[in-house]
């Protein structure tokens, strides 16, 4: 995946402070050339007002929150365009955040650029043609419908083609003027839903798509894959919207199969057992995700260091697919190992995400490695685009992220140092590591994890153990995604020096 770095200052200049070669060669530059320059240059003049390559800083703090709002989602993405070296335009699909890098002044944004030119160019040209697009609409091999988007932010059917009757089972002629909402299950917030529909008509996003299931005529459920784009026509007034509908029932079944056998190969890649270590107790759960998704990438471990110390990891692979829990078990053996030789946090990353560019895969790995001294209650802590741990309060006071310094997802980039903090923890607390699993879902309020580990304070204040703190965080998650989580509780300081 083509990635980089920018420094973004108030004059609009966007300085490439790191990138890698997916980036060159998608550009047809070399790194060298890339590194030091100014993004703006691969941007066309007309593009240079908008977009998440413009304003992705802005979340940090930068100038420029209202132009954000009306370019991106909540995520800092979007689609543009790119100016290749030889003149042509690349269209990529971009995902921005704000990150911190140790030695580099900010802001910075980090970005991660996916080539869909060639999708983008098929659209546009059945869009451009209207007798394409009659053609694809009458002979297309997936269900296809145009809706027109009411001023409620419903969806009635101007057209549909033969396929998407025949998949629900109903007569082609009942089609217009139904509302989409009456073949959909309801399993999904209609107003979500309604918000993202609005979100495309205005061009804040390009594309909404989803898995979803419908209902046939003769009640039985249909799982279907659902992309949905904004479409002008001369002969139908009003806004509309095409959905292309993919009924994927058969390889849902055969992918909750495989689901189900990966689930245990992924049970074999995570630790039976917490290790032992005095004066600490450990609770970790894993939940699977419960949706059609197959197997994830999130894991846990605990370790006992040579000095005596505790090492804590926790980390998440990108995908849900076999590939993520191989690229699990790897990492995962890899970072044990670079804790056991006595490493700091700082250079077991470092060395996680070496390790990472030099097995040839694409996946990108979020980490946490924390390093426990139990009897001095000194912690040190580096992550890699992960959420930092929590600090758990048993007194009732108030819980609160460990402040640790940002630190780059494993395998945007093959060079990069991470920072580490030290500390030492206040007597009486839980230390709480999990994955994004617990706060990222489609719907989640944003301060959802304060409210997560709020529930989880007050369990702990009220003597439960951290068995029972584990499962309280785990059962307030939702099915959309794996959650791993450690909670370690310290002994109180009069019990660690006995």
């Amino acid at each position: 995946m083509a990635a980089l770095v920018a420094r973004v200052d108030g004059g609009g200049r966007r300085q490439i402070v790191l990138a890698n070669q997916a980036l060159a060669t998608l550009l047809g530059e070399s790194v060298a050339r890339l590194v030091g320059g100014d993004l703006t240059r691969f941007l066309p003049r007309e593009d240079l007002s908008a977009g998440p390559l413009r304003d992705g800083a802005a979340k940090g703090g930068a100038a420029g929150d209202d132009e954000a709002e009306n370019h991106e989602d909540d995520e800092g993405s979007g689609v543009r365009r790119l100016l290749r070296h030889d003149g042509s335009m690349a269209w990529v699909e971009t995902r921005v955040v704000p990150v911190e890098l140790p030695g580099e002044e900010g802001p910075l944004v980090l970005a991660y650029l996916t080539d869909v030119t060639d999708r983008h160019e098929v659209l546009d040209r059945l869009m451009r043609s209207e007798e394409s697009f009659r053609t694809m609409f009458e002979n297309a091999p997936v269900g296809v419908a145009i809706s027109r988007l009411n001023a409620d932010g419903s969806r009635t059917v101007v057209r549909a083609n033969q396929m998407l009757a025949d998949m629900l089972g109903v007569d082609i002629r009942t089609l217009p003027g139904s509302y989409t909402t009456a073949f959909f299950v309801d399993d999904m917030d209609e107003s979500s839903v309604t918000a993202r529909m609005m979100d495309l008509w205005a061009g804040r996003i390009p594309e909404v798509a989803d898995l979803r299931r419908m209902r046939r005529s003769d009640g039985t459920l249909l799982w279907v894959r659902a992309r949905a784009n904004r479409i002008d026509l001369s002969d139908v007034d009003g806004p509309l919207l095409l959905a292309l509908i993919l009924d994927v029932t058969a390889e849902h079944e055969a992918n909750e199969r495989r689901r189900r056998s990966l689930a245990t190969l992924e049970a074999t890649l995570l630790p039976h057992d917490t290790v032992t270590v005095p004066g600490v107790r450990i609770a970790a759960r894993y939940r699977a995700a419960s949706t059609d998704k197959q197997i994830g990438g999130d894991w846990y471990d605990s370790i006992a260091l040579p000095e005596g110390g505790l090492g804590l990891v926790i980390g998440d692979v990108e995908g849900h697919d076999l590939t993520a829990a191989s690229v699990m078990g790897l990492v995962r053996s890899a970072v044990h190992a670079y804790a056991l030789e006595g490493h700091p946090p700082s250079l077991v990353l470092e060395r996680a995400n070496a390790f990472l560019s030099s097995i040839g895969t694409d996946r990108l790995v979020t980490l946490g490695y924390v390093r426990l001294h139990p009897g001095s209650r000194a912690l040190t802590a580096a992550v890699a685009g992960h959420p930092p741990p929590w600090i758990l309060p048993r007194d009732g006071t108030a819980a609160c992220p460990l402040q640790l310094p940002a630190g780059l997802i494993l395998g945007a980039l093959s060079d990069v140092r991470y920072p580490e903090r030290t500390v030492i923890l206040p007597p009486g607390v839980d230390l709480i590591l999990y994955t994004d699993g617990l706060e990222d879902y489609p719907g989640a309020e944003e301060d959802r994890i304060e409210t997560v580990m709020a529930g989880a304070r007050d369990a702990a204040s009220a003597g439960a153990s951290a068995e029972d703190v584990a499962d309280a965080i785990v059962s307030s998650a939702t099915p959309f995604d794996d959650v791993a989580v450690l909670v370690v509780r310290l002994d109180s300081a009069d019990r660690l020096h006995q």
